[in-house]
């Protein structure tokens, strides 16, 4: 049943571009018994086409023309032909030429001559159309059948193919989480760096600082140690002044003294001025004051060689010694502090060092893995990218497999356009398609065929009005309401016209050959009346005596 619903959908889906007679939609029964008319009237010619090349010239014929989406007239009247001609070689009657050069009504026009083969050309007319259309019917129904399957194999492969975007697509989702989370950790990395690096800059600052001031203080001392040294000089120019006023003749163990006097002095200078300038004076500042010691020491043992003689000026010199001794042990206790402060910034500053490498490594290390992990994301990002473009590019061409295999139904969508304007919507299409339809079929008998033109000219004439108040009217409301009751108005029409036809119609074709049967009883009547008077006896019908003709004597049938 569902086969049978499927190829009547396909068959009457196609029936614009076809003959087929789409008017059993209106009763499936219908197209049931015409269906099971064609296939025993198919499966007759077949048998027949087994003991017969006539027949089986013609049955393949008839097959292979009605399988055509669109069959023409003009072929089914030659195939007809074709089996009319082959019961007549049966009957070994007259047969009618008929090749494709010649016209139907070439073929044709000899038969009148033979009402025997004009009947039977006008049942074969039918067996044919009954035949293409069960064989179109089977066509349409088995290419639809196929249609439809193989939709629905495309429509699974996409779908499988659509799960496996979707797998990807999270597989893609939780890489980058993943790379995410790595950021936000490279991040906090990052930002605990940054914290480190002020820390590591606040400290340097302050280490800066306290060497600056450290540096400040060894400046102070250092004047102070000058100031200090000069005023020992002045001290010593004093007492050097009252020795040589008071002993003339040790003037030259006074030279001495105040040349070993004059190169501490210079020392001192140059210490001095070593400790303004650089950081330098205090590597150097130690040999200076070995210098200064050992020149200390050189004068007191020249002071000693000259106590023997200068036993007046002991009490001097020891003063002077312990005065240098003082000053000595003020300068090494402030070297010896200069020299532990250094000592511990240099350690500090190591220590930072060491930190800012470990940071510097720890930094590199996360910059390694880093790259590695964007490197591995790309790798990812890439592989992915590319089986989602294969992907795509499958799910591509199984959509364009399957738009090739809708073109056949699609194409009914483009003639569309083309048949209606564009004011007119699917329901307004149904109902001039239904329209055209329902007066073809009801004017296809004899009684109504005069009313085929009226009831078409009608239509046209409602399709041309609907237009121009379509394109006049802008409410649609308004449209609508006019629109239906016009089609009731030419529905109204039209079935009055149709009645008119029915009702005024004459049949004067079989008026006049039921005038011709009388015609011919009548003479019968009177030759039978004429014998009987001739012979004077029961007229007795013979064949030998009178022959009648068969054809005048034979039940003559009103279907014509």
């Amino acid at each position: 049943m569902n086969k049978q619903l499927v190829a009547l959908i396909a068959i009457c889906i196609i029936g614009l571009n076809s003959d087929v007679f789409c008017w059993s939609i209106f009763n499936i029964q219908d197209f049931h018994d015409q269906q099971d008319k064609g296939k025993t009237l198919l499966v007759k010619y077949q048998a027949k086409s087994d003991w017969s090349n006539c027949w089986k010239v013609a049955v393949d014929s008839m097959t292979r023309s009605c399988k055509e989406i669109k069959t023409r007239e003009e072929i089914r009247s030659k195939l007809a032909i074709q089996l009319t001609n082959c019961h007549l070689a049966k009957s070994g009657l007259k047969t009618f030429e008929c090749t494709e050069m010649m016209t139907v009504e070439e073929c044709t026009k000899d038969m009148i001559s033979s009402p025997i083969a004009f009947n039977a050309y006008t049942e074969f007319s039918t067996h044919v159309d009954q035949i293409c259309f069960y064989i179109k019917s089977e066509s349409f129904q088995e290419e639809s059948e196929r249609l439809v399957e193989q939709l629905v194999n495309e429509t699974e492969n996409s779908l499988r193919e659509i799960e496996n975007l979707k797998e990807q697509s999270m597989n893609i989702k939780e890489t980058l989480s993943f790379s995410e989370e790595i950021q936000t950790r490279i991040l906090q990395e990052q930002n605990k760096f940054d914290k480190a690096l002020s820390l590591m800059k606040k400290l340097e600052l302050e280490f800066y600082e306290s060497l600056k001031k450290e540096f400040s203080h060894i400046h102070s001392m250092s004047k102070s140690l000058y100031e200090e040294s000069k005023l020992i000089s002045d001290e010593q120019s004093m007492m050097r002044q009252e020795v040589l006023n008071g002993f003339n003749h040790i003037d030259k163990s006074n030279q001495q003294l105040v040349t070993s006097l004059e190169q501490s002095i210079s020392h001192s200078t140059k210490i001095r001025k070593d400790q303004e300038h650089t950081l330098n004076i205090l590597n150097s500042f130690q040999e200076k004051q070995s210098i200064i010691s050992d020149n200390t020491v050189r004068s007191m043992k020249n002071q000693k060689k000259l106590l023997k003689g200068q036993q007046l000026l002991q009490n001097l010199q020891n003063s002077i010694a312990q005065i240098t001794s003082s000053k000595l042990g003020i300068i090494e206790k402030y070297t010896t502090e200069i020299g532990s402060n250094i000592e511990i910034s240099m350690k500090n500053q190591e220590i930072l060092m060491e930190k800012q490498k470990e940071y510097e490594i720890f930094i590199d290390k996360l910059k390694s893995e880093q790259v590695n992990l964007f490197k591995t994301a790309q790798k990812t990002l890439v592989e992915i990218l590319s089986n989602s473009q294969e992907t795509v590019q499958n799910i591509n061409a199984q959509h364009e497999h399957v738009r090739e295999i809708l073109d056949g139904i699609i194409g009914i969508s483009h003639n569309y356009t083309t048949l209606i304007g564009e004011f007119m919507d699917f329901k307004s299409f149904l109902f001039y398609f239904f329209s055209v339809i329902m007066s073809f079929l009801l004017t296809s008998t004899k009684c109504t065929s005069k009313a085929r033109v009226y009831l078409l000219l009608l239509i046209t004439v409602n399709y041309i009005i609907e237009k121009v108040l379509h394109s006049l009217i802008w409410n649609e409301n308004i449209y609508r309401n006019i629109r239906n009751q016009l089609r009731f108005a030419s529905i109204v029409i039209g079935a009055v016209l149709l009645l008119r036809s029915i009702f005024f119609f004459r049949d004067y074709s079989h008026m006049s050959y039921q005038a011709v049967q009388d015609l011919r009883v009548d003479l019968v009547k009177q030759k039978k009346a004429y014998y009987m008077i001739k012979k004077g006896s029961t007229f007795k019908c013979s064949k030998n005596t009178y022959p009648i003709n068969s054809a005048l004597a034979a039940p003559i049938s009103t279907n014509y």
